[in-house]
């Protein structure tokens, strides 16, 4: 009996080491591997493994950990996401030379694997919060340049895992009408624990997905709906659950002490003690969009509590 493989390849916050797994089962680890490289590992663990392979990569390349290079690797990720690839690039000052590069190796691993992009479904999406747009982006092409229809194109709005968004920086949480008729169907003979599990797993789930990215933009009809269908399970459930705004400033200083505590990341200094040592320093905003961001809303919360 042959044992299972199990690949790992590194996450760009933390170099991950090879594990101990019970039974037959091999971990084989490759330290500063890209999702691409350990793409390219699959075919060759098939050869000689017949069982199952478990494939959970990374982002990009770690490289020696060097601060100034995880950095630069945090504005750049390759998201993988069961048939799904997503390329999300930080572009500064103008300078798409970092994210064409990325698309174009995606592209590339594509041709030499056989794989040929849908233009149809492939599309790039742009969020630009200025106000003013003084440079036009230049479209991404795929295959031959001189095609007429081989480039992508660009939506000014798109849905991604639940999540709504928007070319003009703001996101919203996709509508899920048929929650609460999930819940009603499964209430019949079901006690209110199993109901509670099932509004966790499925419906809250939904609805909170990305919180922190969306709550502080989200109008007070979209919250208000949400909050229905929270209070609505509630009545079904028999139990109570944690309000929208709950969740959210939860999960908010949960991210920010995760950020605190990480020196690489790029926004690690926005979050400096004033000379008390209680307190940190606010962001200075002269816009509502600004005071209602993630990082504006979370020093906040952190002197508030």
């Amino acid at each position: 009996m042959e044992c299972d493989a199990v690949i790992i390849g590194d996450s760009i916050v933390r170099h991950i080491r090879a594990t101990t797994a019970k039974g037959k089962v091999r971990t084989r680890c490759l330290p500063g591997a890209r999702v691409l490289d350990v793409s390219a590992q699959v075919p060759a663990i098939l050869k000689k493994n017949s069982g199952a392979v478990v494939l959970h990569a990374g982002t990009n390349d770690i490289r020696l950990r060097q601060t100034e290079i995880l950095k630069k690797d945090f504005r750049s990720l390759v998201e993988k996401f069961a048939d799904d690839t997503t390329v999300i690039r930080l572009i500064t000052c103008g300078e798409e030379t970092s994210y064409r590069t990325e698309v174009a190796g995606l592209i590339a691993w594509c041709q030499e694997n056989n794989l040929s992009l849908n233009t149809d479904k492939t599309k790039e999406m742009i969020i630009d919060p200025r106000r003013r747009r003084k440079e036009q982006h230049t479209p991404i092409y795929i295959g031959e340049t001189d095609r007429e229809g081989e480039y992508l194109q660009i939506p000014r709005n798109s849905s991604e895992r639940g999540l709504h968004l928007v070319s003009q920086h703001s996101a919203a949480p996709e509508t899920i009408p048929a929650a609460t008729v999930l819940l009603k169907k499964a209430e019949d003979g079901m006690s209110a624990e199993i109901l509670s599990n099932f509004y966790r797993c499925t419906v809250e789930s939904v609805i909170t997905s990305s919180i922190t990215v969306w709550h502080g933009s989200c109008t007070v009809r979209n919250r208000k709906a949400l909050q229905r269908v929270i209070k609505t399970a509630q009545l079904i459930c028999g139990a109570a659950f944690p309000s929208l705004q709950d969740i959210c400033n939860t999960r908010v200083i949960r991210r920010a002490h995760n950020i605190i505590r990480d020196n690489t990341h790029p926004q690690h200094n926005l979050f400096t003690l004033l000379p008390s040592g209680r307190c940190y320093r606010s962001v200075r905003s002269r816009t509502k969009r600004l005071t209602n961001s993630f990082y504006s809303q979370t020093i906040r919360l952190l002197n508030n509590t």
